[in-house]
């Protein structure tokens, strides 16, 4: 059970499952996690997410009443839903493949529109001078056929580290990121996604 200090709370139950499939010189790696969730009207989790900057000025809400979609600040949501509860369910499967590569996916979907959210991720550290990562992120989006679209409601980065000596590595980045614009016709700040890459050196030593 979780909850905020002076406003709502979480109930979360269920079950975590580690499966180790031995072969010769290592082992298949399998980890399951299901939820059960009930939260309270005036409760969200992970609240301070990877996408609050967006989310605390433009948030996705459906007016029962009207029928109305529409986005507004997150808090906002928190004090429009009252007392109204949402049920739901997590699910978060990772493998990992003899220690190579590890893939991993997590989704969750509770009660109303604009409920579900998915997280990907790829890592591959086969070789040791080299390493691939890849993330996916979408929230608060409705139907599956919703569920890999590249819009305002997904991030996304790719990164490759290439190990020069044993503390300086190159690493080349690729993300979608928002960037808060005005609208020529409005008048009104707004986030439009961008898409940006890099390249540079960094540094990493373990004591």
């Amino acid at each position: 059970m979780a909850f905020w200090v002076d406003a709502g709370t979480g109930f979360h139950i269920g079950i975590l499952n580690v499966f180790h499939v031995p072969f010769i010189a290592s082992s298949l790696d399998l980890s399951l996690r299901l939820e059960y969730r009930y939260f309270t009207g005036d409760y969200i989790p992970a609240y301070f997410n990877s996408f609050y900057e967006i989310q605390k000025f433009s948030y996705p809400y459906k007016n029962e009443s009207t029928g109305r979609e529409d986005t507004i600040p997150k808090r906002q949501v928190l004090q429009l839903l009252g007392d109204h509860g949402l049920n739901g369910y997590y699910a978060e499967l990772i493998l990992n493949f003899f220690g190579y590569f590890t893939i991993g996916a997590s989704y969750d979907d509770y009660d109303g529109p604009y409920n579900s959210n998915l997280r990907i991720f790829i890592d591959f550290s086969a070789l040791s001078f080299i390493q691939l990562g890849c993330y996916y992120y979408r929230h608060n989006y409705e139907g599956a056929d919703q569920a890999l679209a590249f819009d305002d409601k997904s991030l996304f980065l790719g990164e490759a580290r290439v190990q020069i000596t044993s503390f300086l590595y190159l690493v080349g980045q690729y993300w979608r990121i928002w960037q808060l614009v005005q609208n020529s016709e409005s008048g009104q700040y707004e986030y439009e996604p961008v898409n940006d890459w890099s390249v540079g050196l960094g540094i990493s030593y373990t004591f």
